[in-house]
C-alpha cells in the first residue's frame, strides 16, 4: 500500500517554512521505498490514492518531467567523477585541450541522461 510521509521540513532562503511530502511504501522488511515527491499533503495524498487504485486525477508535480530515476542520477554522478579525474589528469600533464574536451564530453553525456529544461510560462 502506498502512503505518504513528510520527508523534509526546512526554512528556505527567504525564511519561509517549506515541507516535502514523499509518496512510497514500506517493504516487508520495513525499508522505505520512495515513489515521488510533492510540495503539499494534498498532492501527495492524491498520488498515493491513485497508486492504490483510486479514481480521480493522478497528481504529479509541475516539475515531474524533471524527475530523474535514482539509477540514472547515480550513473550521471559516476560519469561526472570519471570526467573530473580525466580533466585533472589532463590539466596536470599540461594537456589543456584534453581537460576542456573531457569537461565538454561529460556535459554532453549528462545532458543525454538528464531531462531537458524548458522555460515555463
Amino acid at each position: 500500500m502506498y502512503v505518504y510521509i513528510m520527508s523534509e521540513s526546512f526554512m528556505d532562503l527567504d525564511q519561509v517554512r517549506r515541507e516535502l511530502f514523499t509518496v512510497g511504501f514500506y517493504r516487508p522488511d520495513g525499508q522505505w521505498e520512495s515513489e515521488s515527491d510533492h510540495d503539499s499533503r494534498e498532492k501527495a495524498g492524491a498520488r498515493a490514492h491513485y497508486l492504490n487504485g483510486g479514481t480521480g486525477p493522478q497528481v504529479i508535480e509541475e516539475t515531474a518531467g524533471d524527475y530523474v530515476p535514482p539509477a540514472t542520477f547515480e550513473a550521471c554522478i559516476e560519469s561526472g567523477i570519471e570526467a573530473v579525474q580525466e580533466v585533472v589528469d589532463n590539466w596536470e600533464s599540461g594537456d589543456l585541450a584534453g581537460a576542456v574536451n573531457g569537461a565538454e564530453d561529460w556535459a554532453t553525456q549528462a545532458g543525454d541522461l538528464l531531462p531537458d529544461k524548458e522555460e515555463k510560462s
